[in-house]
């Protein structure tokens, strides 16, 4: 009933878990499933330690991930969760995964963007390019529509724009989708920038 006292309390608890109790951390997911205020709160809680601590809580993040999959209106939750704690392949596969299940909606989405181009988790260049090509692959074009931040997301690397990625970048402004070669057509290289002006 007092959220301040809630978010404390998830934060202590995932503050000092070492990520040995997956299951357990799993079933009280699952108990906390209808009362949505207490399970988002749980769950920005848990996100935040994750970023912290991929390692060790990757086996939890697992196991919680699996329990916000029979509930398709936690799908933002889910993803976000995802972005946080997944390495590249099963990230991809999760997201085309929720696509294929229509629960890709415009909310889980902006969710997933939003959280993927925070720089959320430290995924390798190769994982990174990995995760692009993947999504970029898809028919789904919610999926493609990732890409396009996964592409953005490896740019800020040592490499920065390539011409690949500037090809790749090309490629994506001429997607059929709208929702994909809007973005991308808004997406400037420092390149195109300095020949404006």
């Amino acid at each position: 009933r007092m959220p301040d006292e809630s978010v404390s309390a998830a934060s202590a608890v995932f503050a000092t878990y070492v990520g040995r109790q997956a299951p357990l951390t799993a079933q009280a997911v699952q108990r906390l499933l209808p009362n949505r205020r207490a399970l988002q709160t749980a769950l920005s809680q848990f996100s935040s330690a994750v970023r912290y601590d991929h390692g060790r809580l990757l086996p939890t993040a697992r196991a919680v991930l699996a329990v916000l999959a029979t509930d398709p209106l936690a799908a933002s939750l889910r993803v976000d969760l995802a972005v946080n704690a997944l390495p590249g392949d099963e990230l991809a596969q999760l997201i085309m995964d929720m696509a294929t299940a229509h629960e890709l909606h415009a909310d889980a989405l902006a969710t997933a963007e939003q959280t993927l181009a925070n720089g959320a988790q430290q995924l390798s260049e190769e994982e990174w390019a990995q995760l692009e090509a993947t999504l970029a692959a898809s028919a789904d074009r919610y999926v493609r529509r990732l890409a396009v931040t996964a592409l953005v997301m490896q740019s800020h690397d040592a490499h920065g724009w390539t011409d690949e990625r500037q090809a790749r970048l090309r490629a994506y402004r001429a997607d059929p989708a709208t929702l994909v070669a809007s973005a991308a057509q808004f997406t400037f290289t420092p390149m195109e920038i300095g020949a404006d002006t």
